[in-house]
């Protein structure tokens, strides 16, 4: 069950959003670097695993599908499961302006920014999710439940530049880039040896449509082993690859032997 602790008007648009669209939503979970468990010193822009502990930088990358007329992305509401193995990270590196790319607790939302100005409004739209939500919203922000990104719908395409000329509105892409749109990250720390899974768990969409202005459309998230999640796995020993191949060399020789007998 997803836990809001300021979003209940994004709770609110979901209950009275229109269920019609076939529309779909992914939130994929992307290793996109390898830290040092104890310093957080970068080791390297990889998921790397050498059978050691080391804290990783987890990607969100939203994805959506089956837009309809006048559909983008509108809000994803989710909690992260980590399974024994995986902990939240507690190392903090540097200031709040490199939370993207070097390690810090709890989640960091992504927030591209814009220069765009809102037509009704004639405030600059600062960044992506300015009059919406990006964050840890439950009822602790340091647990990674009640995750929440959400759009301002009532300006979605409602944009201009310093000219006044209408300008695109980068939320309409949102989603659709091969690989989805990064809405945030969370470093978590893997001891390196237990196969473990980083979940997406009670995911929540919703799409936005431009023309109305509203959130158009609710579906859940789908979650398991292999969907939105991403597996933490030892690599085998050589002594274990040498056994394994050596198993499934016995395995040929006997299928051959059975058929020539």
């Amino acid at each position: 069950m997803i836990r809001w602790k300021t979003g209940f008007a994004a709770v609110a648009v979901l209950a009275f959003a229109s269920m019609a669209s076939a529309a779909t939503m992914s939130l994929t979970p992307v290793v996109q670097a390898t830290y040092d468990a104890t310093t957080g010193a970068l080791v390297g822009n990889s998921y790397i695993r050498d059978n050691t502990p080391h804290i990783y930088r987890v990607a969100l990358m939203a994805g959506v599908g089956a837009l309809g007329a006048n559909e983008s992305f509108g809000l994803v509401g989710y909690d992260i499961g980590l399974q024994p193995g995986l902990s939240r990270n507690t190392v903090s590196v540097g200031g709040a302006a490199t939370g993207l790319t070097n390690p810090k607790p709890n989640f960091v939302a992504d927030s591209p920014s814009t220069s765009l100005i809102i037509s009704s409004s004639g405030q600059t739209l600062t960044n992506y999710y300015t009059g919406g939500q990006n964050g840890d919203l439950g009822s602790s922000t340091t647990d990674l439940v009640g995750l929440l990104t959400a759009i301002d719908a009532s300006n979605l395409d409602g944009l201009e530049d310093d000219q006044g000329v209408h300008a695109t509105d980068p939320r309409l892409a949102i989603g659709t880039a091969v690989g989805g749109t990064r809405v945030g990250v969370v470093y978590v720390k893997w001891d390196g040896t237990t196969t473990a899974l980083f979940s997406v768990l009670n995911g929540l969409g919703s799409t936005a449509n431009k023309s109305t202005k509203l959130f158009s459309n609710t579906f859940a998230i789908a979650q398991g082993e292999g969907v939105n999640s991403f597996k933490f796995q030892a690599v085998p020993e050589p002594a274990s690859i040498a056994l394994m191949g050596l198993a499934g060399l016995g395995t040929v020789l006997l299928a051959r032997r059975r058929r020539t007998a």
